[in-house]
Order: C-alpha cells, then structure tokens, then sequence
C-alpha cells in the first residue's frame, strides 16, 4: 500500500508517477494473462450458439465438428453481434480449435483431480500405465513447429517455399483440430482464399470479384489435397537430405533420422559395433567409447558394401541433397550449407511430416456428406458463394 508523508507537492507528484507505474504493470500483466474482452465476447458467442444447438447440455470437445463449424459460420458472419468478426470462416475455423483445446483441456484437469487406478485389471476400472504415458506425452504441450523452422540457426536453410508452408500451415497450426474438423480445413483452405481475394479486392476499390472467382482445380479439394500430398513428399526429400548433411558431419542426429524415415531397416551386418554397446531399460544403445559411436557414424556416412539396406538409404539421401537447389542446399550459390540449421530442423520435419501423414489419412478415411470430395466440393461452392454474395455482393 502506498500511504503518502506530507501533502507537499512534491510528494504527491511521487506517488502519482508511482502510482501510474504499478498501474501499467499491473494492466501488462492482465493483458499477458487474461484474455481480452473481445476474446471474451467471442467465446460467449460460440459457447452460446453451441448450447442452444445441443438443448443447453455441457459441451465437451466431441460437440465441435465440421457442420457445426460451417453452420455458425452461417449463422454469425452476418454479424450478430457486431464486436465479434466472425465474418471470415477462417476465423471461426480458428475459434473452433482455440475453443476445442480449451475444451479438451478442461476434461484433462478433471480427469486428473478425480484419477481412474493404475493396473492390470480392466474390469475393475483399472488403466493401463503405458496409455497414460502415452497421452501424457500426447497433450504436454502444443508445438508450433514451422516457427521452430523461422528460429536460427534453422532458418539458414530454406527447408519449405512460400507454396509448400501455404498447403500445410493451418493444418499444422490446429493440430488435432485438423484431425476432428478436417474438411473444415479443406473449406478455410479453398474457400477461405477465396474470400481473402475479395475482401484485398474492396480495400483496394476494385468491387467484389465473385463472379470472375469460379473454382479452378488448384482450388477444389482434391487440387488442394494434391497439393499437401506434394508437400508431404517433398518434407520427404528434405528429410533424406537432412540425413545427408548430417552424416556427412557424423552428427548423431543423423542416427535419428535414419531411423525416423527407415524403421524397418535391417543394419544386422553392422552388429558387431554393438557387440559391447550397453543397452538400457528405454532401449537406448551406450556405446562403450566415443571411439565406437564414431565408427558407427561413419558406418553410416558411407553406407557400407556389407550392409544392402544402408547403402541404398545412404545413396538415396546424397541423390535427395544434390537435387535440391534452395538456400543451404548445394545446388544454390549461397556459400555451403549449416550443419547446426539442419540438426536444429531434425524434430520440427519430422513433427510437420507426421502431422501432414495424420492429415492425410484422416482425409483418406472419411465420409463426406456428399459422397465423394468433388460432389462436397460443389456443394460447398454454392454454400460459400450465396454467403459471400450477401456479404460482399457481386459488383465487378
């Protein structure tokens, strides 16, 4: 508390610039940890809309699916309440994600103050240790790898173009909300540019180009999903130069991407260089010296005659490397390559790679309501285009 000493003006002058420090500290603070009341609002919104639409029963993250995503797009991108811009779907995509984390992340917390037993007995209730593990290391925290791919030293090297972040960006940013809403992905990915042309068009005075808007291939579903595949073959390659700079290097993360792209990989001629390696309980291999694990990254630099398997994975990955010509790959002039960048970049590429594979087979195993990915994506056309209609109008 502050208390004031005497009523010289002076002192009155301290204590009001004191006074209106604390008082900005304290206002950073809140704005670092609370969420704003725009946010607020916004939320209420959704949580308001979903509990009418589930008979005012708690909501709980398996509530938030793709149509109820588009029909409070529908509902709210008129603006019924004008503080809260739910105009793009983009942005109520994004909301949806946002709300489903939080969503999920409530149910965790309860989960843990009322705790199921650990055990064998299933029957009784009892859970298996190893699916705790396992979801504990599932939910622990919620990456953003294409920055860590932006971060130096990472950043040296030009692992993904401007097209290739595009077709995967927002799937990777929702993580498992793109698994749960993932034709809601599809829809902010092509219709969603469609309405970002439209809204640059009116900021610069030109009218809404609908009517010259009619979709391309590039911009149906199946042209967008050609064009994640395309990416995920790509992260691929990148992967296999990777493993390239790094054995070359005799950096042990090579280790870990010859093992992340070829599990199966049979390096039994290579047995004796473990003949006195230490195995531990989370079977990680010791070796007895440096010495040993150096022989091994050499082993794997040079892809062994005696060992078919890593000879053909090594010279895949030097083929992979010579043909990419980005910064930080040899086939641009920018002054060699940065061994740090690459091994830096070792757990983000693999991180998006699997992301863009659960992606994918989650795309590959659901039923649109219209049948096939074609017939939705026409039946969506004509969904989004009458909104941006009554949004924007059709003025050329």
């Amino acid at each position: 508390a502050l208390r004031c000493a005497s009523d010289t003006p002076s002192d009155k002058a301290s204590i009001s610039r004191t006074a209106n420090r604390i008082a900005r500290e304290l206002y950073a603070f809140l704005k670092a940890h609370l969420p704003s009341a725009h946010a607020q609002r916004k939320f209420h919104l959704v949580m308001s809309f979903l509990r009418r639409r589930h008979g005012g029963r708690s909501i709980g993250p398996e509530h938030l699916d793709d149509a109820t995503v588009l029909d409070f797009w529908l509902f709210a991108a008129a603006g019924t309440d004008g503080e809260a811009d739910f105009r793009k779907f983009e942005t109520v995509f994004r909301a949806f994600v946002d709300l489903r984390s939080a969503l999920a992340a409530g149910r965790d917390r309860a989960a843990l103050q009322a705790p199921l037993p650990l055990g064998p007995d299933r029957a009784a209730g009892e859970v298996d240790p190893a699916n705790v593990n396992a979801a504990i290391a599932h939910v622990d925290v919620r990456r953003a790898p294409l920055e860590l791919l932006r971060a130096a030293p990472a950043n040296a090297i030009k692992f993904l173009n401007k097209r290739e972040t595009a077709a995967i960006a927002l799937l990777i940013e929702a993580g498992d909300g793109a698994l749960a809403m993932p034709l809601s992905v599809l829809r902010a990915l092509v219709f969603g540019a469609v309405q970002a042309r439209i809204t640059q068009s009116l900021r610069r005075g030109d009218g809404c180009p609908l009517p010259a808007m009619a979709s391309n291939d590039a911009d149906s579903y199946s042209g967008r999903r050609q064009r994640i595949r395309e990416t995920r073959d790509h992260l691929e390659r990148v992967l296999l130069a990777t493993f390239h700079v790094l054995a070359s290097a005799r950096h042990d993360q090579a280790i870990t991407v010859l093992l992340g792209l070829r599990p199966e990989i049979d390096l039994t001629p290579l047995a004796p260089l473990f003949r006195d390696a230490r195995g531990t309980a989370d079977n990680v291999v010791d070796f007895p010296s440096p010495a040993a694990g150096v022989q091994f990254l050499s082993e794997i630099a040079t892809g062994p005659e005696n060992c078919p398997d890593l000879a053909v994975f090594v010279s895949e990955a030097k083929a992979a490397f010579r043909r990419i010509a980005r910064q930080g790959f040899p086939g641009a002039d920018n002054g060699g390559t940065t061994v740090d960048g690459f091994a830096d970049a070792v757990e983000a590429l693999f991180a998006i790679r699997d992301q863009v594979e659960r992606f994918l087979g989650r795309l590959a195993r659901a039923a649109p309501p219209h049948g096939c990915w074609d017939r939705q994506h026409a039946a969506d056309a004509a969904v989004f285009h009458d909104r941006f209609r009554t949004l924007y109008g059709e003025t050329t």
